[in-house]
């Protein structure tokens, strides 16, 4: 995944979520539908939160400093765990506010005619945002579920697109459901169900947002299957007897820190371990080419310390 695939996905869902956002808001009240509200709501909630994805893109980009530094990586996951909270927030409580309000106190919809035109192209908007979010997510990966593609992904922009231009995709279903309900049935309460159901949507995409970005701000390390390859790579080099621990820390999307413990041959003089550990360096990122930092400790002869799993 590259970061001109996220910066693609981010520009894209913005101006199809602005431009969604407007016609929902002028169908929602010319129809007094709360689905198309709930919708409206969720579209205006989208547009801001690509706003803070792009403002945090922009700020993750700084050189690192003295008070930070493995630089400012981290702050896309910064700004993406606050997107999470305000799908929550703007999203998730308001459509069940209003859905609730609408199931207690039903009235007929207007213009239902206006909001099946609307939502048709919502569809197409959204499904297009969604398309280039998933060509993004799958890019260098086109076998893998995208289930499997939102956990272990390390862009937090694509995920947070990805997630959701899904939920988009459901919640439009659902509000075309509701209303289709509402105006065949002659009960407008199925238009505040729709609302709720699309609430419920939006708090549980909110609430995964948030359990992947708190893992990428605590630390979590790079892929497994890059740790299995270094892995592989070290234990072909005939100067390295034993690894015996590789600790690694996701910094931002592209980028990353490795630390390696190597026990080396002992004959090896240390003229040459200098230029050993020069090679190893161009090896390493040849198999992690995100491995900004890179950092590489000689296990001291007789040392017993425990190896860490990576090491084993």
């Amino acid at each position: 995944m590259s970061t001109k695939a996220s910066t693609r996905a981010v520009l894209t869902a913005l101006a199809m979520n602005t431009a969604i956002t407007v016609i929902k808001g002028i169908v929602a009240i010319l129809s007094g539908s709360a689905a198309m509200l709930a919708e409206a709501v969720h579209s205006l909630a989208d547009s801001g939160n690509q706003l803070l994805l792009i403002f945090g893109m922009r700020r993750s980009k700084r050189p690192a400093d003295a008070n930070h530094p493995f630089g400012h990586g981290k702050e896309e996951y910064y700004w993406s765990n606050l997107v999470a909270v305000i799908l929550f927030l703007l999203g998730a409580v308001y459509s069940l506010f209003e859905g609730i309000e609408k199931v207690l106190h039903p009235h007929p919809l207007e213009r239902p005619a206006l909001i099946f035109l609307v939502l048709g192209i919502s569809v197409v908007l959204e499904g297009y945002s969604w398309l280039v979010a998933l060509k993004g997510m799958k890019a260098g990966a086109r076998r893998v579920p995208l289930r499997t593609l939102l956990r272990e992904s390390k862009d937090s922009n694509l995920i947070v697109i990805a997630v959701e231009d899904t939920a988009a995709m459901i919640g439009l279903v659902t509000a075309l459901t509701g209303t289709l309900l509402a105006v065949f049935t002659g009960l407008p309460v199925f238009d505040g169900i729709a609302s709720v159901i699309i609430g419920l949507l939006l708090g549980t995409m909110s609430l995964f947002l948030a359990a992947e970005m708190r893992k990428l701000l605590v630390g979590e390390g790079i892929d497994r299957e890059k740790v299995n390859a270094l892995r592989n790579m070290l234990a072909e080099q005939p100067e390295i007897d034993r690894v015996v621990g590789i600790w690694t820390m996701q910094l931002g999307v592209g980028s990353c820190l490795i630390a390696l413990r190597l026990d080396f041959d002992d004959n090896l003089p240390a003229g040459q371990l200098e230029r050993l550990a020069a090679t190893l360096r161009t090896k390493i990122r040849a198999v992690v080419p995100e491995a900004e930092h890179v950092f590489l400790g000689l296990e001291p002869a007789g040392d017993g310390a425990a190896a860490t799993p990576e090491g084993r």
